[in-house]
């Protein structure tokens, strides 16, 4: 399996979703912490858990909790 999270801007007409994308919506929390500039992810805690808690919300629809394990879990960190 493999999860790859791709951002781009979203404005108010009706927009036809991108190729590719399996799903339009925001990442609202990681690990428990609001996504913005100052999230610091603890790799330690990583690595022990083996995995990442992510909070998403689809297009118009509900937070979903989306637990990342293993390798996703460390793709993710590095990538944020």
């Amino acid at each position: 399996m493999s999860i790859e999270f791709t951002v781009f801007e979203v404005d108010d007409t009706h927009q036809e979703k991108p190729a590719g994308l399996d799903y339009i919506g925001h990442i609202r929390l990681v690990n428990e912490q609001t996504l913005n500039e100052s999230l610091v992810l603890d790799e330690v805690e990583i690595a022990s858990m083996r995995r990442i808690l992510v909070h998403v919300q689809t297009h118009d629809g509900p937070v979903m909790k989306l637990y990342i394990w293993d390798k996703a879990a460390t793709d993710f960190y590095e990538k944020f």
